[in-house]
């Protein structure tokens, strides 16, 4: 994929996340808590191997996440 494929699809996120940011957030929340779990040194690196629209990697990122994202 390729950033002028995403780039088509920006029109259809709203479709999908009717609430881009309370999902960007919600989807974090639920994550950071199961990595926190098993990893407690900071700051934490991850690597979003199929990032895909960057609805993870960016809540990640927001949180203080060092992110390495691609798809």
């Amino acid at each position: 994929m390729n950033k002028e494929y995403y780039d088509e699809l920006a029109i259809y996120y709203r479709l999908i996340y009717p609430d881009w940011d309370a999902s960007v957030q919600r989807q974090a929340k639920v994550l950071n808590g199961i990595i926190l779990e098993h990893q407690t040194r900071q700051p934490i690196t991850l690597l979003d191997a199929a990032c895909g629209i960057g609805t993870q990697c960016i809540g990640f990122a927001e949180l203080g996440y060092q992110v390495a994202a691609s798809d």
